[in-house]
């Protein structure tokens, strides 16, 4: 039974890996659907933001924004739609450390503009956005993840960390916290 569950973790993983070239087919962005997930992980001794505790704003799959903002925080992501374009943004916002805003333009699954806290990005490098907020500056770096065939449940999600090192290691390697005036 492990063993099944195993493999069957691994295959969920794989379909949803970084870093690897997906086929791009044509897609409907009337059929989009977005959402947030948050956890934090009650654990002795210190927890590391992004990790045992997260805040994520997606629109499935097609882009994640994986913060390391504490629950409770407030998010919001909203889009707009045709058939061959989406438009919108969205927000991560704690009384702690600020607020970090988000907005994109998609025209394929795979292009468009994403510009998180004023830095833009080229959705053609990646759909995986990891923002390290808790910092002096704000970090955010784009991984290219399949992000097709991933749940969006803190369950994939920490699947898909545990199968590519660069988002643990991204969060761990943050800096110090910084508490906004």
């Amino acid at each position: 039974m492990k063993l099944a569950v195993a493999l069957l973790a691994a295959m969920m993983v794989g379909a949803a890996g970084c870093g690897e070239k997906s086929s791009r087919s044509n897609f409907n962005f009337s059929q989009v659907s977005e959402g947030a997930i948050s956890w934090s992980s009650e654990q002795d001794g210190e927890q590391t933001p992004g990790i045992d505790e997260a805040q994520v704003l997606y629109l499935e799959g097609l882009v994640v924004f994986w913060s390391d903002f504490p629950t409770p925080t407030a998010t919001s992501i909203a889009y707009g739609s045709e058939r061959d374009h989406l438009g919108g943004g969205g927000q991560f916002i704690n009384a702690d450390f600020g607020e970090i805003k988000f907005h994109y333009e998609m025209t394929g699954r795979s292009s468009g503009t994403v510009v998180v806290a004023g830095k833009s990005y080229d959705l053609a490098a990646g759909g995986l956005f990891l923002i390290a907020a808790r910092q002096p500056t704000v970090k955010v770096r784009q991984l290219n993840c399949d992000l097709r065939n991933l749940e969006m449940t803190e369950k994939s999600l920490r699947l898909l960390m545990d199968s590519e090192r660069a988002i643990a290691e991204f969060f761990r390697t943050a800096e110090t916290p910084r508490i906004t005036d």
